[in-house]
C-alpha cells in the first residue's frame, strides 16, 4: 500500500521516504538531510531516526495492486448480494417501482421521472467512489442526500450526457460528411467512442465534473493500463448486453406487475455491479492513473 507522508492530515502527498526508527513515512519536504563526515544521512522529522527510499514499497504496492485487480476481478458478480445488498436491493427495487408508477399519473410525470433517474445515479456514483476506496459491500440507501434536487438533476444529466457525446461523434461524421451509409470511417469512429465510454463514464462520475469527459485526458488515462482497461471494457459491456437480454426476456414474458418488479431489480442489480467493476478498477489502479 502506498503511504502518505505523515505530516499532511488534510491532504494526501505521497511519501519517499520510511524512518527505520519509528516505521513513520515522510515527503521530501518533510525529513531532514545531515551531513557527516562528507556523507549525507536523511533522517526522521520526529524521532531522528535514519530514513530510507521507499522505492521498494512502491514497487510490491505494483505487484499487490495488479494482483488485487485478477484477484478482485471474479468477484465482482456477488458484490450487489455482499453484506446486506439482497436488502438494499429489494428495497431500491420497491421504492423505483411505486415512485416510476406514481410517475406516469402525474402532470409533470417527466421531472419526477428526471429526478428518479438521477436519484439512481447517485446511488451509482457513490457505489464507484465506495469502491474506488476499497470498500466492497453496497453502499445503504441512506447514504444518499434524497433532498438536493440540483445535485441529483445534475448527476442525471452528467451520466446522459457521457452517452449522448459518445454517440453524437460517429452520428456528426455522417452529417457533416453527407454521407449517410454508414463507412469504415463510421465504424471505426463508433468502435473508438465505444472503447472510450466506460473510462469516460468513471471520469465523470468519479469526479462529479462533466468535463473530465475530455478525450485526451481520458484516452492519456487509458494508454497507462490498456490490458487492464480492456479486460475492464470487455467485462463492462458483458455486463451490459447480458443484462438487457434479461430485460428484453423478462418484457417479453408480458407479466405486467410482477414483470416490472423483476425488470427493475434486474437492471439494478446489473447496472451496480458494472459501476462496482469500474470502482474496483480504479482502486487498483489509481496509482498508475494519478487521478487524485
Amino acid at each position: 500500500m502506498i503511504r502518505n507522508c505523515v505530516l499532511h492530515d488534510n491532504i494526501e502527498v505521497p511519501a519517499k521516504w520510511r524512518c527505520t526508527n519509528c516505521g513513520n513515512h515522510f515527503c521530501d519536504d518533510c525529513v531532514k538531510t545531515i551531513s557527516i563526515h562528507n556523507n549525507a544521512f536523511t533522517t526522521c522529522a520526529q524521532c531522528g531516526g535514519k530514513c530510507v527510499p521507499s522505492e521498494r514499497i512502491v514497487a510490491q504496492t505494483k505487484d499487490v495492486s495488479r494482483k488485487e485487480f485478477w484477484k478482485r476481478l471474479p468477484r465482482i458478480l456477488g458484490y450487489p448480494l455482499r453484506s446486506g445488498g439482497l436488502y438494499i436491493l429489494v428495497v431500491g427495487t420497491i421504492f423505483f417501482v411505486l415512485t416510476e408508477t406514481i410517475a406516469k399519473y402525474m402532470l409533470f410525470a417527466f421531472i419526477l421521472g428526471s429526478l428518479i433517474a438521477g436519484f439512481m445515479c447517485k446511488f451509482y456514483v457513490k457505489v464507484i467512489r465506495n469502491s474506488a476506496k476499497g470498500i466492497e459491500t453496497t453502499p445503504s440507501w441512506g447514504e444518499i442526500e434524497f433532498t438536493d434536487f440540483g445535485d441529483i438533476i445534475m448527476a442525471f444529466l452528467r451520466t446522459i450526457g457521457v452517452a449522448l457525446f459518445c454517440g453524437a461523434i460517429p452520428l456528426a461524421y455522417m452529417i457533416f460528411a453527407s454521407h449517410w451509409t454508414p463507412d469504415w470511417v463510421f465504424f471505426a469512429l463508433l468502435g473508438t467512442c465505444i472503447f472510450y465510454f466506460p473510462m469516460a463514464l468513471l471520469s465523470v462520475l468519479y469526479y462529479e465534473d462533466f468535463f473530465e469527459i475530455n478525450p485526451i485526458s481520458v484516452f492519456r488515462s487509458i494508454l497507462k493500463v490498456p490490458f487492464r482497461y480492456l479486460v475492464v471494457a470487455l467485462v463492462f459491456f458483458a455486463i451490459t448486453a447480458l443484462g438487457w437480454a434479461l430485460l428484453v426476456s423478462i418484457a417479453m414474458l408480458e407479466i405486467i406487475i410482477i414483470g416490472v418488479i423483476i425488470h427493475r431489480f434486474v437492471s439494478l442489480y446489473f447496472y451496480t455491479m458494472s459501476m462496482h467493476l469500474l470502482g474496483m478498477f480504479l482502486a487498483t489502479n489509481k496509482q498508475r492513473l494519478g487521478w487524485d
